[in-house]
C-alpha cells in the first residue's frame, strides 16, 4: 500500500484480522526493541503473586486452578453459515450412567479413618429425696421451699397435705417450674369449707420428669400415688410409691391385703423401687404384731425398711423408707425441720443407666421367603424320596436328614446372615424369683397349667425305638398330611 500525499514513497504492510489475533497471543515473544518501547511508555504490567516485572500487553485477571492462561476461544460452524463461539474451559469427561459413576466412586480409596461413636454411654445421676408428713401445706409453702433449698432436696414426698383438687398452693409451685403429681382425698359430701384431711403429693424440681402410674387398684384403707421419675440428663428412672395410712383408724387385715396387692404390682417394675410414706405402724416395737406383719409383707416383696430412728416428736418409728434388698441400702437421715410433728426423712439414690450390650446373632430374612419355591424345593428333596428313608437306621438319622435338607434349602433361598443387635433388658432377668414377688406359697393359690406329656405327641411305635421305621409308616403319614 502507498500514500500518494507523501513525497517519499513508503510501503505499508497489510495484516488480516486473524493475523492480528495471532500477534496478540503470547505464542511468540516480542522483539527486544518492542519490549523496550513498551516499558518506556509504562505499559508493562506487574505480576502480583510473584511481584516480578514481566512483559504483558494487557493485565491478566488471575489464574484458575493453577492455570497460567486459558485456551483461546474458537468458532464452531453449525452448518447454516453461522458460527458459535465455544467456551475456553476444559471439556469434562461425561459419565454415561449411574453404574459408571458408582464404579468411579468405588475405586476411590478413602484417606480418613472412620471412628465408631457410642450413642449410649453409661451415666449416673443422683437424686435427693425428702419425705415428710407436713399436716397441711396451705400455709407452709414458703417454709417448704426454704427447707428444700437448705437440704438440697430434689424430690419432696408429702403426706397429709390437706388439699383439694386445683389447690392454689400447688398452682403456685407449678408456676415456679416445679413438677407435681398429687392425689387429694375424695370428699364424702359437698362441704367445700371444711378441711379435707389426708392427701398425698410428689413435688420435683424442673430437671426431673414425673409420670403417674396407674396400678389398677383403689385401696380403701390407705391413700397412695405411684410415680416414675426420669432425669432429663441421662434418662435414668426409678419408681416411687408414696403411701399414707390414717393413724385414727386401727390396723386391720384388709390393710395388709390391699398393701400386698399394691406391692405385687409395683414389684414387677424393672426400675428401682422406693416405698415411702407414713404408715402409722410402730416399727420400733419388735413385739408388735402389726409391725412384724408389715416387715414380713415388705420382705416377701424383696423390700426392707431403711429407717432406724424415731420419726415423730413423741417417739415412735411411724414413717418408712423401703428399698429393694438387692440394691445398696441408702443412708436415711432423720431431720427435725419444724414443719410438723413428724421429721423429714432425707436420702440420696443413684440412678444408674447401664450401657447396653450388643451381640451378634444369626438370622434369616423370613419375610423374603417364597413359599411356592420352598414347597417345590421340599418336594424335590430327599424328604419326599422313600428310597432315602431306607438308608436311615434310626430316628436320629431321620432327624438329621430332615435338618440337613431343610437347612440346605433355606441357605439357597434365604441365606443366613450375621446381625448385630442390642440386647434389651427384660423383667424376667432382673426381678427377684417369682416366689419372692408373689409372697409366700403357703398363703397363695397359684394355678399351674399342666404341660402335655411328650409321649402323647410322638407317633405310636412298637418295639425298640432304635429300630428302623418301616417305609409304609412314612408313606401313610405323608398321605394323611396331604404330602
Amino acid at each position: 500500500m502507498r500514500d500518494v500525499d507523501d513525497p517519499v514513497p513508503r510501503v505499508y504492510n497489510t495484516y488480516s484480522r486473524h493475523e492480528l489475533y495471532n500477534v496478540r497471543t503470547l505464542a511468540c515473544r516480542p522483539t527486544s526493541d518492542l519490549i523496550v518501547r513498551v516499558r518506556e511508555l509504562g505499559l508493562c504490567a506487574v505480576d502480583p503473586p510473584q511481584r516480578r516485572r514481566r512483559f504483558y500487553f494487557t493485565r491478566y485477571r488471575g489464574r484458575r486452578s493453577g492455570r497460567r492462561q486459558r485456551p483461546v476461544p474458537s468458532l464452531r460452524a453449525v452448518g447454516n453459515g453461522v458460527s458459535i463461539i465455544t467456551g475456553n474451559r476444559r471439556q469434562r469427561s461425561a459419565v454415561s450412567s449411574a453404574a459408571d459413576r458408582r464404579l468411579l466412586t468405588s475405586t476411590h480409596v478413602p484417606t480418613l479413618i472412620r471412628i465408631h461413636t457410642d450413642r449410649h454411654v453409661s451415666t449416673t445421676d443422683t437424686l435427693t429425696f425428702g419425705c415428710i408428713n407436713i399436716r397441711s401445706i396451705s400455709n407452709k409453702v414458703d417454709d417448704l421451699l426454704q427447707v428444700r433449698t437448705d437440704h438440697s432436696v430434689d424430690v419432696v414426698l408429702l403426706t397429709e397435705t390437706w388439699h383439694d383438687k386445683n389447690s392454689a398452693c400447688f398452682g403456685r409451685l407449678r408456676s415456679e417450674g416445679f413438677q407435681i403429681v398429687d392425689r387429694p382425698r375424695p370428699r364424702l359430701r359437698d362441704d367445700v369449707l371444711s378441711m379435707n384431711h389426708g392427701g398425698v403429693a410428689v413435688v420435683a424440681v424442673s430437671g426431673v420428669r414425673l409420670s403417674q402410674l396407674d396400678l389398677g387398684i383403689t385401696p380403701t384403707t390407705f391413700e397412695h400415688v405411684c410415680v416414675r421419675m426420669t432425669t432429663a440428663t441421662s434418662s435414668s428412672s426409678c419408681v416411687v410409691l408414696l403411701v399414707y395410712r390414717p393413724g385414727s383408724e386401727a390396723v386391720t387385715s384388709t390393710f395388709f391385703d390391699e398393701l400386698t396387692d399394691v406391692l405385687d404390682r409395683v414389684a414387677t417394675f424393672i426400675d428401682p423401687v422406693y416405698v415411702a410414706g407414713d404408715l402409722n405402724v410402730r416399727l420400733d416395737r419388735p413385739d408388735d404384731v402389726t409391725a412384724v406383719h408389715l416387715v414380713q409383707v415388705l420382705g416377701d416383696h424383696g423390700l426392707a425398711c431403711r429407717v432406724t430412728s424415731p420419726t415423730h416428736d413423741r417417739g415412735g418409728l411411724l414413717d418408712v423408707v423401703a428399698t429393694r434388698d438387692d440394691l445398696p441400702p441408702p443412708a436415711v437421715d432423720v431431720l427435725d425441720v419444724g414443719l410438723s410433728d413428724h421429721q423429714l426423712l432425707r436420702w440420696s439414690a443413684p440412678l444408674n443407666r447401664p450401657s447396653p450390650s450388643y451381640v451378634k446373632v444369626i438370622s434369616r430374612p423370613w419375610r423374603q421367603l417364597d413359599q411356592d419355591a420352598f414347597r417345590a424345593a421340599i418336594v424335590s428333596s430327599a424328604l419326599c424320596c422313600p428310597d432315602r428313608w431306607r438308608e436311615c437306621n434310626s430316628i436320629d438319622e431321620l432327624a438329621q436328614l430332615y435338618d440337613d435338607e431343610v437347612t440346605a434349602t433355606l441357605d439357597r433361598l434365604i441365606p443366613a446372615r450375621s446381625v448385630t443387635c442390642r440386647r434389651r433388658l427384660c423383667v424376667h432377668c432382673t426381678v427377684r424369683p417369682i416366689s419372692d414377688v408373689f409372697g409366700r406359697w403357703s398363703e397363695r393359690t397359684v394355678e399351674l397349667i399342666q404341660p402335655t406329656p411328650l409321649q402323647s405327641l410322638l407317633p405310636p411305635m412298637r418295639g425298640d425305638l432304635s429300630a428302623a421305621p418301616t417305609v409304609s409308616y412314612y408313606n401313610r403319614s405323608a398321605r394323611s398330611s396331604g404330602g
